[in-house]
């Protein structure tokens, strides 16, 4: 199982519009319809679940892949090149 798989739908566009597309704050709590110190707690809450996901499956040296792994590895190859 792929680790965002372990989140909510509401964890995992607040996780992936915060982390990966770095919305800004307002643009997440009108995404997943909360704000303040609640978007704050889901944002934790969804990195806790995800990494404890991740490292559960993690192998060392493993790359995970998938339609969300490959879209940062453009994005990050967009910006370091």
């Amino acid at each position: 199982m792929h680790a965002l798989a372990v989140l909510t739908p509401r964890e995992r566009a607040a996780l992936l519009a915060s982390d990966i597309e770095r919305f800004d704050r307002r643009d997440i709590a009108s995404i997943v319809a909360i704000d303040g110190a609640a978007l704050e707690g889901l944002l934790l809450r969804a990195r806790e679940r995800y990494f404890r996901a991740y490292a559960d499956k993690a192998t060392p040296g493993e790359v995970p892949d998938g339609p969300t792994v490959l879209r940062i590895q453009a994005i990050a190859h967009r910006h370091l090149t």
